[in-house]
């Protein structure tokens, strides 16, 4: 998943993520907070009621249909994340044309959609971080790119001097 999207970052490309999350949620600051470079994502936000399995199962169904590089479920904590737990559910999670992951509860919560997901983030927070440490990865990447041209540019010139040296010797 991670060089999926560093990937297509790496060509220049934004990986779009769709992030289904409750309709009174607000968690998407959770994982804003840590995400510092949103401009390398385009992140689409669809609203579901979280305390209806068969709901969230039409919602996950309908968007992986969508040309999309991530789709991500994602809820806080607290009491109703049995949820999760439902087999349907699950069972629509493994049916996804995409990558699915979940970023559900805290850390010490286990569901069973987070079982079946490819990747699992702990909490929201924890799914942002993710994202910027892509980011991080771009940017050193491309750093390090700088340097090698850079090297290779001094290289060749001192090429050019040594063979200009050999010629009027």
């Amino acid at each position: 998943m991670e060089e999926i999207l560093l990937d297509k970052i790496l060509r220049e490309e934004k990986p779009v993520i769709i992030v289904i999350t409750g309709n009174s949620s607000i968690v998407g600051e959770d994982y804003k907070n840590q995400l510092i470079d949103p401009e390398y994502y385009i992140i689409n936000e669809h609203l579901v009621n979280l305390s209806n399995a068969s709901d969230i199962e039409k919602k996950l169904r309908q968007l992986s249909k969508h040309d999309s590089d991530l789709i991500v479920v994602m809820r806080g904590g607290g009491s109703g994340l049995e949820i999760f737990n439902d087999v349907k559910l699950c069972q629509a999670s493994l049916e996804c044309s995409m990558p699915f992951a979940t970023a559900i509860g805290h850390k010490e919560d286990v569901i069973l959609l987070e079982k079946s997901a490819d990747k699992g983030f702990a909490t929201p927070s924890s799914f942002g971080s993710f994202l910027q440490k892509i980011t991080e990865q771009y940017r050193s990447r491309i750093k390090e790119h700088s340097s090698l041209e850079e090297r290779i540019a001094l290289l060749e010139k001192d090429l050019k001097t040594t063979a200009k040296d050999r010629d009027e010797r």
